[in-house]
């Protein structure tokens, strides 16, 4: 009787999960549901994150399990189903057998070797255009930018940042895209060479309907997570002013900013009707990073535009790194909480409401 008794407890301790599992996957579909937006004929949603190394193969070794076909899992729908999708490629593509950059310090010395088949995820996820400005441009020379650049092309994606190549205009259901990506670093038009940023960006903003720019700039980490209005200046290295750049780059034409570098997610603004999103912080970065807080929850941004590049409205849908750094959606919505806080604080009579939720208004 004892024994009969054991198994039908089991029995309902087992329907119970599963049942409680099923309401668990339920419930996170609903979530999904609402977040995606809908897309409609007269608007047009663009999904953008931070920095994404999805593993690296040289140095500090660290590449994702399966040949990360989970890595994305989670998050797909948030990214494929908008009609453009932005990510910050942090690194160089593995195959051109570059020699290395030499280390001045071992101790911030980062050289990212990214494989092909991470790529690949990255393109499977639904991502559509990369900025490849940054300073890992240069982990393997002149040789490994110029292989990324090609390799990326090649691979179907739409990459920009490069010195050779800024700026890059590509076609999406009738609409023409121009997108423009700068970095203070060699193998970059820098923020601080306004001749040369404003005269690639004016030839692009003629060729397009719509205009996007990445910027990469600004110092790194938890210390930094404010938009100061002026040059930035880390390690010994003038990162540009993200605030000054942005403002040009509207005043001349681009329709949404999209700010990475800092490693950790800084302020939203609303400047002349137009998005500048100062920092996505870190989406992917899988490996021996220093994983905490502010540096490990970052939003996965839907937002939403006109025709003419006019903000409409956007979504903030909180993600987190678990694990070694697999972005996963994040119920406890952090990312959430230190935008709004940070918009708040930077930009006190700005143009900007950021509900609860991660819906985003005007105000």
């Amino acid at each position: 009787m004892k024994s009969l008794f054991s198994i039908l407890l089991l029995l309902l301790i087992s329907c119970a999960c599963e049942s409680k599992k099923e309401l668990k996957q339920e419930l996170k579909k609903e979530i999904i549901a609402e977040k995606i937006p809908e897309p409609k004929e007269d608007t047009i949603w663009i999904a953008a994150v931070g920095d994404v190394v999805p593993g690296s193969d040289f140095d500090r070794i660290a590449l994702p399990p399966d040949e990360g076909r989970t890595l994305f899992t989670d998050l797909v729908p948030y990214i494929s189903k908008p009609n453009l999708a932005f990510a910050n490629f942090e690194g160089v593509i593995t195959g051109c057998k570059c020699p290395s950059r030499a280390c001045k310090d071992k101790k911030y010395c980062y050289r990212f070797q990214i494989p092909e088949y991470c790529v690949d995820r990255i393109k499977e996820a639904g991502f559509d255009f990369l900025n490849i400005a940054c300073n890992h441009l240069e982990d393997f020379n002149a040789a490994g930018r110029t292989f990324t650049l090609n390799k990326l092309i090649e691979m179907g994606l739409e990459p920009a940042g490069t010195f050779d190549r800024p700026c890059t205009v590509f076609e999406r259901d009738g609409i023409k895209y121009g997108f423009c990506a700068f970095a203070e670093f060699y193998g970059c038009v820098g923020l601080r060479d306004s001749v040369k940023l404003l005269k690639v960006l004016r030839e692009t903003v003629a060729k397009s309907d719509i205009m996007i720019v990445s910027l990469h700039g600004g110092a790194e980490g938890p210390k930094y997570r404010q938009v100061t209005k002026e040059d930035e200046v880390f390690l010994e290295h003038n990162r540009g002013n993200m605030y000054s750049t942005a403002h040009l780059c509207i005043d001349n034409g681009a329709d949404l900013i999209i700010g990475t570098g800092p490693h950790v997610v800084r302020a939203l603004e609303l400047y002349k009707d137009r998005m500048i999103m100062y920092s996505l912080g870190n989406f992917c970065t899988y490996g021996p990073f220093g994983h905490h807080e502010y540096t490990r929850h970052s939003p996965l941004m839907q937002v939403a535009i006109n025709k003419k590049g006019e903000f409409l409205e956007a979504r903030a849908v909180p993600t987190k790194q678990i694990d070694r750094g697999i972005p996963r959606y994040d119920s406890s919505g952090l990312a959430i909480k230190h935008l709004k806080e940070l918009t708040k604080l930077d930009f006190p009579k700005g143009a900007l409401k950021i509900d609860d939720d991660g819906k985003i208004s005007k105000n």
